[in-house]
């Protein structure tokens, strides 16, 4: 496969993810939709790192850290500032321990509903 074709590859895993949240956002599942929209957001980075390396991407998790690995990215603080919460309230012992649970902002639909405007709202790829 191409590295070209692996780009798109990644996309299309993108996008699979952000319908999956649009659509447990929808039924009320705001765990499974923070989850998905992390993922969504995940393999964006990855994409552009397969773009510039023409290798499979690090097994990172990290959205700032993976978001630093494209060379001559620049990431404006609001959009780092989110990827940093979207990191920590998404990290697995978050999620195991129920910390951001019960009235936590995982389980606040106008807080899921704002983030995907967010999401919605990053440029194309």
């Amino acid at each position: 496969m191409s590295s070209e074709e692996n780009v798109r590859e990644w996309m299309a895993y993108a996008e699979r993810d952000r319908r999956a949240a649009r659509h447990l956002l929808e039924s009320g599942d705001y765990e499974a939709c923070a989850l998905h929209c992390q993922q969504a957001v995940e393999k964006l980075p990855k994409a552009g790192i397969v773009s510039q390396t023409g290798q499979r991407p690090p097994y990172w998790h990290n959205l700032w850290k993976l978001a630093q690995a494209i060379d001559g990215l620049t990431i404006p603080d609001e959009i780092a500032d989110k990827l940093a919460n979207l990191n920590l309230i998404t990290s697995v012992p978050a999620i195991l321990s129920g910390l951001t649970r019960g009235t936590m902002k995982l389980s606040r639909e106008s807080y899921w509903r704002r983030w995907m405007r967010f999401f919605y709202g990053l440029p194309k790829y």
